[in-house]
């Protein structure tokens, strides 16, 4: 949406931009990791990288500002001034286009998605820059969930049709046995949703259980490499 030059060569070659800040933030606040001796140590990083995707990125994309995000963090606030202001550095276009929104919002009273839905009324800060990427996103999923029901009632495989939709994420009732067969049809079907917009590689990230609190991670599959495997 922001046509970043930075993020979009970061997501085709497949840049850990959460697992990057994640040493940086560490590097810069030893305590967010237990202190400097955990600097390099893989399961303390790891667990703070997913901190950092849903404390300091995601926010940061989504429009929170450096007062929330300190809080958030454990941060002092003094350097995730700092750290923010390395971070537009990096991603200057997607701050534009924040910009933007915030200004046709004021002049037209909505945001759009980018499959055309408006989003009006009084919106908050975060509101006008969330809603048309996480709206975009959902109408992405939903279009997923929509052709995956179509397949399901034409060839009778019932397994195959979502029993819930959550933001981006699909759940399904599969049989074990037939877990393989059902995941060749789902994947690509997420990964190539019938919008034109879309100009860069989607990730399908799969994860499977007996129920929500007993899931293990199964994989997470790309576009670009599903296409050349």
């Amino acid at each position: 949406a922001s046509g970043d030059k930075f993020l979009c060569e970061s997501i085709i070659d497949g840049y850990d931009i959460h697992g990057d800040w994640a040493r940086k933030l560490a590097n810069l606040h030893p305590p967010v990791v237990g202190g400097a001796s955990f600097l390099t140590d893989k399961i303390a990083l790891k667990k703070f990288r997913t901190a950092v995707k849903n404390e300091f990125v995601f926010p940061l994309f989504y429009g929170a500002g450096r007062e929330t995000i300190s809080l958030a963090t454990g941060i002092p606030f003094y350097k995730i001034d700092n750290a923010t202001y390395d971070f537009w550095n990096m991603f200057p276009d997607v701050l534009g286009w924040q910009e933007d929104l915030k200004k046709f919002y004021e002049e037209n009273g909505y945001v759009e998605t980018l499959t055309g839905f408006r989003c009006r009324g009084p919106l908050q800060h975060n509101q006008i820059i969330n809603y048309p990427i996480q709206g975009t996103a959902s109408d992405i999923v939903v279009d997923t969930m929509v052709r995956l029901s179509k397949i399901a009632n034409e060839e009778g495989l019932s397994s195959l049709r979502p029993v819930l939709n959550i933001h981006d994420d699909l759940t399904f009732f599969i049989p074990q046995t037939d877990l393989d067969e059902y995941l060749e049809l789902i994947i690509p079907t997420m990964l190539f949703p019938d919008f034109d917009f879309v100009n860069l590689p989607l990730s399908v990230e799969v994860s499977v259980g007996s129920n929500w609190g007993n899931l293990e991670e199964l994989g997470t599959y790309t576009s670009d490499e599903w296409t050349n495997s």
